[in-house]
């Protein structure tokens, strides 16, 4: 037998031994293909949730906003009568636009005099609010066509002459939130958010693991057996090292490429803690239930890489299979993150704004927390024992 041919079966031998290794090379292609697969496999945003003001409430009025809600791109979710409030509606439930029907809009019609759709895109969020634009404009295009060749021909126009004369209703379309509509500005959350997740679990991956392969960890146990002060104490450098690295982005790397600072930003802090508490927990739990450096880390990357895609930053939540949403992208710490994230910084919003986001991450903090404390308490019993 040649040398080639035994070291070849080595390597085999090797790698199929390693139970990680297996995981990791087959579960992981497959997984992500059908994760990402999924996440795209529908190609477009349809039923994008705005908001119509409806100040006229006439039968055109109505019309119009039946014509939005049939539109595939587009789903009325909300119909008011006064514009008071709408800015904050679409903090609170991510509308990704707001149609003002003005008062007497339908009078203005048929009395030939200029008449105006106001529309407001919500720019937080680049992609849905070009699928809402290209809905939207479709729609009003297509009602001003209608309503201008129907008067045409009540007043005598032949249809073929009608529909070369038309002149539609002007739609001054603009955009909030990211008024610039500026890339940098939407895209910086969700890399600054995947980055120090990274850093984090990469870093926390080591902790425990580190301990149990360099055969310090009954040495630790000495000076402390309890899990919560261990715990801490694992916990503490990161948390001071994450926020230190974050108020170097912040104050240094904001104002060097012009981006916004969030405009409160002590909300903007406490999200960061229980993001950042979250991962650090994960971490620990991964680093004591798989007590290797390499298999700890090995997992957490494998959790870690497609959560940019799968939270819903690059493409939103409304374009994915509900079932992935709710199994996979809800039980992302970073999926939280990002929603409030980009409402603190591009939305100008306040933390009881995006309340119901850090209710989620304190959760998630808890219950992570809770596991690495009975595992790691199970694994100092089994060393005292």
């Amino acid at each position: 037998m040649s040398i080639f041919t035994k070291l070849f079966k080595r390597e085999l031998k090797l790698f199929f031994s390693n139970s990680v290794a297996i995981f990791i090379f087959f579960a992981a292609p497959i997984g992500y293909a059908l994760m990402i697969g999924s996440a795209y496999m529908q190609g477009k945003l349809t039923e994008l949730e705005v908001l119509v003001v409806d100040s006229d409430d006439t039968p055109l009025s109505n019309r119009i906003i039946d014509a939005l809600d049939d539109n595939q791109y587009l789903e009325v979710a909300e119909i008011q009568y006064l514009e008071a409030g709408a800015e904050d509606k679409v903090i609170d439930n991510d509308y990704v636009a707001v149609i003002y029907i003005p008062e007497n809009f339908e009078g203005k019609i048929f009395q030939k005099r200029i008449a105006e759709i106001n529309v407001e895109l919500n720019g937080s969020n680049m992609v849905s609010a070009n699928y809402a634009s290209s809905g939207i404009q479709k729609v009003l295009g297509t009602m001003n066509a209608g309503i201008e060749i129907e008067s045409m021909k009540k007043q005598g126009t032949p249809e073929a002459i009608a529909k070369d004369h038309f002149q539609p209703f002007k739609v001054t379309v603009n955009r909030f939130y990211n008024p610039a509509n500026n890339y940098l500005h939407f895209i910086w959350p969700g890399i600054m958010g995947t980055v120090m997740q990274q850093v984090i679990l990469i870093v926390m991956a080591l902790s425990f693991a580190m301990e149990f392969e360099n055969n310090t960890f009954r040495t630790l146990v000495k000076l402390s057996d309890s899990p919560v002060f261990l715990i801490f104490i694992k916990s503490i450098p990161i948390t001071v090292l994450t926020f230190l690295m974050w108020g170097l982005v912040y104050y240094g790397f904001y104002p060097l490429f012009k981006v916004p600072l969030p405009a409160d930003m002590l909300g903007n802090w406490t999200l960061i803690f229980f993001f950042t508490l979250a991962n650090v927990f994960l971490g620990i739990l991964v680093s004591i239930a798989f007590p290797s450096q390499l298999k700890a880390t090995e997992i957490l990357m494998a959790i870690s890489l497609p959560s940019f895609i799968l939270s819903g930053f690059t493409w939103p939540l409304e374009g994915m299979p509900g079932w992935l949403v709710s199994y996979v992208s809800d039980i992302i710490p970073l999926t939280h993150f990002l929603k409030a994230y980009r409402k603190l910084e591009l939305m100008g919003a306040s933390l009881g704004d995006v309340s119901g986001e850090l209710w989620i991450l304190i959760f998630m903090t808890a219950v992570l927390y809770l596991l690495s404390h009975f595992v790691l308490k199970y694994r100092i019993h089994k060393y005292n024992g």
